[in-house]
């Protein structure tokens, strides 16, 4: 009772924020909310009276104009399910909401992620911490709207007792796993192999109970142990995302793929960092991705792995603005992505302080400086898929209602 009463409250906090203001979003697309509501506590009843009628004439006049700015476009074909995203709590759900109606996601994945995942901190230590606090986040969200929200509880692999609690996640209401020891960064932290026995008896529990994986294992590093983990469980159903960390090459994740029947990959890139240098990629190497949707259409989930927080910049729009660029990179054959292009520019203005404050040993930084003014240019506009609509409706709702089992 209180996880609904909670999401209730967290979308009337949002409704009831956002009722009033009339504002243009960095990219003019323009928003009109009706009226401020606290606003409307100190006036009369002959002024409320006149605002009433005021407000139900412009309705009238402006209502078809509005819909089209607020609500998904009526002639979009699909219903977006995203895999693959990470929450901080509750808190930040709303922040989904104006994106979720503007451009058709109709379900949203959350992952359960540890402190380091979410605050990007202490890469170096043994711990992984924080991991059970937000998987009861994500079972919160899970739990409150289960046909919109689906929750992947994460485990530690150090953890005696890490079967028992994915049994526990997923009696209250998980519908899969959300693994991070096959990430560099946490594979050095954790010192479990993938392939470990205690790992083991995880994936057997998985494949016989048919709950989907999401494993982030860099298979430049990790290969062989993916393969001994699909050899022993080849029907385990499995999402490598981020093309297994090297979309340079694509070879390895391409193997995987065609030997074995439920493994799948995801095209997010993650942080903004990563997504400006995959998008940038896909830009350079257009015919061979589009080979490899092609290939491999029955295999590509959507998902965009942002991590959403309490950090000011992480907003609405910085979330929306994130699913534009994900959707204009596979519908569209040029289009531009501020994500890119804001990264590549705050870069470059990083670099260009380091070279004005260099008084020897510069060369690094010139050539550095060089290449992201370069990937400014490149990034203006940036090429796109333009995949045809039957990829389209695989990558963006069949596939992942196959790989999640909904």
């Amino acid at each position: 009772m209180y996880q609904n009463n909670r999401l209730k409250t967290v979308k009337k906090q949002y409704l009831y924020k956002n009722a009033a203001k009339i504002f243009t979003n960095k990219k003019n697309r323009p928003t009109l909310y009706i009226c401020n509501l606290k606003i409307m506590k100190n006036l009369t009843t002959k002024k409320l009276t006149i605002i009433s009628v005021a407000l139900i004439a412009a309705t009238i006049l402006v209502y078809p104009w509005v819909s089209s700015k607020l609500y998904a476009d009526s002639t979009f074909k699909y219903k977006i399910i995203d895999v693959h995203e990470h929450i901080q709590s509750v808190e930040q759900l709303s922040k989904f909401f104006p994106a979720m109606k503007e451009l058709s996601i109709d379900v949203i994945t959350f992952l359960g992620s540890p402190n380091q995942t979410l605050q990007r901190y202490d890469y170096t230590g043994k711990n992984f911490t924080g991991y059970d606090r937000n998987n009861g986040e994500v079972l919160k969200i899970a739990n409150s709207d289960p046909k919109t929200f689906k929750a992947l509880c994460t485990l530690n692999p150090n953890d005696k007792h890490q079967l028992e609690k994915l049994q526990e996640c997923m009696e209250n209401g998980a519908i899969g796993v959300k693994l991070y020891n096959g990430h560099g960064a946490f594979y050095k932290r954790l010192g479990v192999r993938l392939d470990d026995p205690e790992m083991m008896k995880v994936y057997e529990y998985c494949e016989q109970n048919e709950i989907p994986v999401l494993y982030h294992i860099n298979l430049s590093k990790y290969y062989d142990q993916t393969i001994n983990i699909l050899e022993a469980y080849p029907n385990l159903i499995l999402d490598l995302p981020h093309f297994g960390i090297n979309s340079i090459k694509l070879d390895k994740l391409s193997e995987i793929l065609e030997r074995f029947p439920n493994t799948y990959t995801d095209i997010s890139f993650g942080a903004p960092e990563y997504t400006a240098a995959g998008f940038r990629r896909l830009n350079n190497k257009v015919s061979k991705f589009q080979a490899f949707f092609e290939r491999f259409q029955d295999k590509i989930l959507f998902g965009t792995d942002m991590v959403i927080t309490d950090a000011e910049f992480k907003d609405a729009d910085y979330i929306t603005m994130t699913f534009q660029c994900y959707r204009d990179l596979l519908e569209k054959e040029q289009f531009y992505c501020d994500k890119v292009t804001d990264f590549y520019e705050s870069r470059v203005e990083e670099l260009e302080q380091d070279y004005n404050s260099c008084e020897e040993d510069c060369g690094d930084i010139e050539r550095d400086l060089a290449d992201y003014r370069k990937y400014v240019e490149q990034s203006q506009p940036l090429k796109g898929l333009k995949l045809d609509e039957n990829i389209l409706k695989k990558v963006y709702e069949e596939n992942p209602k196959k790989f999640l089992g909904i």
